[in-house]
């Protein structure tokens, strides 16, 4: 299992995307933002000890979905024709923050070998755009009989 508050994120890059200050829980153990864009409202949670954010998205003051995102690789701020955009390389998705307490170890590979990319836009509206890390295929011909 990865070490506890080994999450690699900059918390000035996601206040430079979100363009929201965040709320910094006592003994720095959640940073919370929210951000406001065209009747959406998206609240992000970082967890850094626990290598997990949590994301809830509301239309129009309805909830839209929620869910947790444990992080096995780095979280960074990038740049293309569109815009910037947080890039949260290889996480794992699921339904809360404490669901590792039943489906075991969130970091292991063997158990969850499909890492997913998530990427965050705040401008012009927020979105959000996913893509599945597939486990190279076994070659058979490195295979022994």
């Amino acid at each position: 299992m990865t070490m506890p508050g080994t999450l690699r994120w900059d918390e000035l890059e996601f206040l430079e995307c979100l363009e929201a200050s965040p709320v910094i829980s006592e003994y720095e153990v959640c940073y919370a933002y929210k951000v406001r864009r065209d009747g959406s409202e998206l609240d992000v949670s970082v967890w850094p000890l626990e290598n997990v954010v949590e994301f809830s998205f509301c239309q129009a003051g309805k909830m839209v979905f929620e869910f947790a995102f444990f992080m096995r690789g780095p979280i960074q701020l990038a740049k293309d024709e569109n815009g910037e955009y947080l890039h949260f390389q290889d996480g794992v998705f699921a339904p809360s923050r404490f669901w590792y307490q039943q489906a075991g170890d969130l970091m292991d590979q063997t158990l969850f070998p499909t890492g997913i990319d998530l990427y965050l836009r705040i401008k012009p509206r927020i979105g959000f755009q996913f893509a599945a890390i597939l486990s190279p295929a076994p070659n058979p011909s490195h295979q022994r009989t």
